[in-house]
């Protein structure tokens, strides 16, 4: 019986846990001549862009 309100509490205590942790943002594909607007992260390098010239 007492194994039972130690598992509720255990169960309680991670769902809220979870509840408390932020959300991640959902991630997006960048690519060559995106403009970022937000706080990003790159994991790979952009290759094989085309070469632009300034106006």
């Amino acid at each position: 019986m007492m194994w039972r309100v130690v598992v509720a509490i255990l169960a309680l205590a991670v769902a809220g846990c979870l509840a408390l942790t932020p959300d991640r943002a959902h991630a997006s594909q960048v690519g060559c001549g995106d403009t970022i607007t937000a706080d990003t992260t790159l994991h790979k390098d952009l290759v094989n862009c085309p070469k632009t010239t300034a106006s």
